[in-house]
């Protein structure tokens, strides 16, 4: 096997080869590093869908995404990770929980270009990104512009986890694909029964 001397750059050109090495060395290698990743752009999403920009400032907003990040990254990767690996078992996958995690984490890595978008979003409009509003036609140039970058950050991340899934799952391409489809069916069939069980809970 090809080693890559460092993982960090390698994963974006050679996923399958660096992954392999990433597991039989220590696959809980950069873990929290990713965590914090995925956490910034899940956080900012959330709090931007709730318009959290009409009660509380950039000043609490983005320390307290920067804060609670790592946390809610690898709480996101361990269940999404417990649900690929079920599903895995019963099309024969050969990973361990482990190695399909940090296929899942560090697929993430080409997300970074989308906090590097935020940042940018967060530099023009500070609260107002976190608020509804109408952009102006000039404005509408630069959203379409970010739109693009996360688009192509997210398609670079997602063909990274099929070939980092099939290598550790010792798939085919194809095979990897319904891994991952099945895995998100039953991750939104739990979220749906997590929803009416709330909704009943509250109602009752």
């Amino acid at each position: 096997m090809l080693r890559h001397p460092n993982p960090w750059l390698a994963i974006w050109r050679h996923p399958r080869t660096t992954i392999a090495q990433i597991v039989s060395d220590n696959p809980k290698r950069g873990i929290w590093a990713l965590s914090w990743l995925y956490g910034i752009l899940g956080l900012l999403n959330s709090l931007q869908l709730m318009s959290t920009g009409h009660a509380y400032n950039l000043f609490f907003i983005v320390p307290l995404t920067i804060l609670l990040a790592p946390i809610f990254g690898f709480i996101s990767f361990t269940i999404m990770s417990a649900v690929v690996y079920t599903v895995g078992l019963l099309l024969k996958g050969k990973a361990s929980f482990f190695a399909i995690r940090a296929a899942l984490s560090w697929a993430s890595l080409p997300l970074i270009i989308n906090v590097i978008l935020w940042g940018l979003l967060i530099g023009v409009f500070q609260e107002g990104l976190f608020r509804p509003f109408q952009p102006e036609e000039g404005v509408l140039l630069l959203l379409s512009a970010v739109l693009v970058g996360k688009v192509a950050s997210v398609v670079w991340s997602l063909i990274l986890y099929v070939n980092m899934l099939s290598e550790v799952q010792r798939f085919s391409t194809a095979r990897s694909i319904i891994n991952i489809i099945l895995s998100w069916m039953a991750m939104a069939i739990l979220l749906i029964l997590l929803g009416l069980s709330i909704g009943f809970f509250m109602h009752s």
